[in-house]
């Protein structure tokens, strides 16, 4: 055999073994919370009582065999015993009637007493019980062993002994009636276990699925509902099923009703700051004088609806300029030191006159005030146009 298949010898077992693991995992991981709590009870529950059965079946038909078997040939060697002058004076009448003794045994279907050269010397039959005769294998285990079971008879070999000597063999055929029906009875009260077994397991997983599965169930319910913003159902709850799930359901409860409860005053809330905002905006908007919101970097944020008839731009044309570009003073220089001292230090203007060319390359004097939006980092100017005064 090559490296190569060694390996492949090695480690091809494992992998199928992973994979049988894998797709195990694969459908527990698709089962439900009760079908993989079921699963798992239900399987150990019915190993460990086929273990137990298997194992006290077999105890019993064993014991039960080997008493049966002991009986059998204590009874047997009792009868034999006196069969030893019988055989000695050969009187088979006398040995007829020993073996009769064998009756009080009702298992007992067929005794003969063979003599050493193998012939009948007497015979003893029970004809209401059904006898399959043994066949040359059979005979040669019980002779080997001293009895063999067979399909439906113990066959047993006792000798007749004098002083040692074997004088003749009793050959009896047991019926195994009595011991089909002990195992027959003993697979039935097994059956009957399972039975009972896997009801009381089903009603254990009921009980669970009472307690735990349905509590847990229905919080994943409310819990997708809260998600999905659908209307809120309280949930039910047992508070004699558990204590925890009791907490658990009465809290997620009360959370979801201070959340409605607080949503209903954050919408109040907001609707209350668009209401404000809507008049702020209306009076920014009716302002005459030119108001612009420029950023730390001199970039224009904000404008209202004066900027546009003052720079004759709109408000889309004005967003991201520069403060300095639009306005176009004719001092730059000296107005990029005070833009500067205003933007990085927060320094007020209180009013500041600039002659400036507007983009109609026209001479116009403007005067600015400045305030700093601290919260926002940006500061507000407020332009007047005041060439005609």
């Amino acid at each position: 055999m090559s490296v190569h298949n060694c390996y492949v010898s090695l480690f091809s077992f494992p992998t199928k073994k992973g994979n049988t693991a894998m797709i195990m995992n694969n459908w527990l991981k698709n089962r439900t919370l009760k079908q993989r709590l079921s699963f798992p009870i239900l399987t150990f529950n019915l190993l460990v009582l086929l273990g137990f059965q298997f194992i006290s079946y077999q105890s019993y038909l064993t014991i039960e065999r080997e008493n049966f078997i002991s009986r059998t040939q204590i009874l047997a060697k009792g009868v034999g015993s006196n069969l030893s002058a019988p055989i000695l004076f050969n009187d088979r009448l006398a040995a007829k009637e020993i073996l009769s003794a064998l009756k009080a045994d009702e298992r007992i279907v067929k005794a003969k007493l063979r003599l050493p050269d193998h012939s009948l010397f007497a015979e003893y039959e029970n004809k209401t019980l059904p006898f399959s005769a043994p066949d040359e294998t059979e005979q040669k285990k019980a002779l080997q062993h001293g009895y063999h079971i067979g399909k439906d008879n113990l066959y047993l070999a006792v000798p007749v002994t004098i002083d040692g000597e074997v004088i003749a063999q009793i050959y009896l055929a047991v019926s195994l009636q009595q011991l089909n029906e002990m195992r027959q009875t003993q697979l039935e009260i097994s059956l009957l276990l399972i039975v009972i077994l896997v009801f009381s397991s089903f009603c254990f997983i009921n009980q669970i699925q009472r307690w735990v599965i349905t509590p847990i169930t229905e919080l994943n319910k409310g819990i997708q509902r809260l998600i999905q913003g659908d209307t809120h159902q309280p949930i039910p709850y047992n508070q004699f099923s558990n204590a925890e799930l009791y907490q658990l359901t009465l809290g997620f409860n009360n959370l979801v009703t201070t959340i409605q409860q607080r949503d209903k005053e954050l919408r109040a809330a907001m609707q209350k700051l668009a209401l404000e905002k809507s008049f702020v905006d209306e009076v920014i908007e009716t302002v005459q004088h030119a108001l612009v919101v420029v950023d730390k970097s001199g970039k224009i944020t904000l404008t209202n609806h004066a900027c546009q008839s003052m720079f004759e731009l709109s408000s889309f044309q004005l967003f991201s300029k520069s403060l300095i570009d639009i306005l176009r003073p004719s001092e730059r220089d000296a107005f990029e030191r005070i833009l500067e001292n205003v933007l990085v230090n927060n320094k007020e203007i209180e009013q500041l006159t600039i002659e400036s060319r507007a983009h109609s390359q026209e001479v116009r004097t403007f005067q600015l005030v400045s305030r700093p939006l601290c919260h926002q980092q940006q500061i507000l100017f407020a332009i007047e146009d005041v060439t005609e005064r």
